[in-house]
């Protein structure tokens, strides 16, 4: 059936559509606001104007590296360098994301070992030349072209001044919480929303056979362990059988066994494999050391049977 509009109500359809902004420029508006301006650092001024990304424009504007972004609840993106008059140049990039959950992922997914903290919005990470922080929806990061004298103080200054506008107004994701932590290694937290975040810390399949929508790994020293979140007891229980299933008929593991409490098998790299259920998790463990990859996934049993 075809809709008639009737002919007045169509030029007033007409106007306020052109009255409403477009919601791409309201995005960047907003974004824009967080840039610091002409005038506001000293020693550093804008090169040029900000480029500005929604949707799939990400892939445009990220050499490689989009989907990830995606998979967390990628908004829009906005980008700009800043110079000195000496031609020392740091790149700005300021990630809106869906959620604080979404821009705490990607801020755990882009942080290495090799860091050390730094105080800017809810968490920050400086490495040897560029910087990764998180607060609310966004995540910041920030590129030093040139580590000399002036790069990494203006890489930090720049940091500070968007972390003024951003601050802190939330906290990074429950889940993350379960982790035992003795032993985390510096950087070691990394929450995931799918299979893409899952796939970069261990290859179980190119296929999402646990259904990840909310998990959390640890990383410690010679083992992971990983904590999957899902709806109830019965979500939980399908996605574990049908993991085991998969895992089961993949050329990646062998061994394959199936004890009182845990599932367990060995994969190509010698590391051992144990997979568990309790409640509405899902808990994985790899590792070369099978006790403290049991010992591990017993802590976190434990912690969650108090929940």
């Amino acid at each position: 059936m075809r809709i008639k509009i009737i002919p007045y109500l169509s030029y007033i359809l007409v106007y306020l559509v052109y009255l409403m902004p477009a919601a791409g420029q309201n995005t960047a508006d907003q974004l824009a606001l967080l840039f610091p301006a002409k005038g506001e650092l000293a020693g550093w001024f804008p090169a040029d104007s900000t480029e500005f990304a929604t949707g799939d424009d990400l892939y445009l504007m990220i050499d490689g590296g989009a989907e990830i972004y995606h998979e967390f609840g990628f908004v829009s993106a906005g980008y700009r360098r800043y110079n000195t008059v000496q031609g020392q140049t740091v790149n700005l990039e300021i990630y809106e994301m869906s959620d604080p959950g979404a821009a705490y992922g990607m801020f755990s997914f882009k942080t290495g070992k090799s860091g050390k903290d730094f105080r800017s919005g809810c968490q920050g990470w400086l490495e040897s030349y560029y910087l990764n922080f998180w607060g609310g929806n966004y995540l910041v990061t920030v590129v030093a072209l040139d580590t000399g004298t002036q790069g990494i103080p203006g890489l930090e200054r720049i940091s500070q001044a968007v972390s003024a506008r951003i601050g802190c107004k939330n906290q990074r994701p429950d889940i993350t919480g379960l982790l035992p932590p003795e032993g985390l290694q510096p950087a070691g937290i990394k929450y995931i929303r799918g299979n893409l975040g899952l796939f970069n810390q261990y290859q179980f399949d190119r296929r999402n056979i646990f259904g990840v929508k909310d998990g959390v790994i640890g990383i410690y020293s010679g083992f992971k362990v990983m904590i999957f979140q899902y709806r109830d007891q019965e979500e939980s229980g399908k996605w574990y059988q049908t993991a085991i299933g998969q895992i089961k008929t993949n050329t990646l593991f062998k061994n394959c066994r199936q004890k009182t409490e845990y599932f367990e098998a060995d994969d190509l790299s010698a590391n051992k494999v144990i997979l568990g259920k309790t409640e509405r998790w899902i808990l994985a463990a790899v590792g070369k050391d099978f006790d403290k990859l049991q010992i591990g996934l017993e802590k976190i049993k434990s912690t969650l049977m108090q929940k």
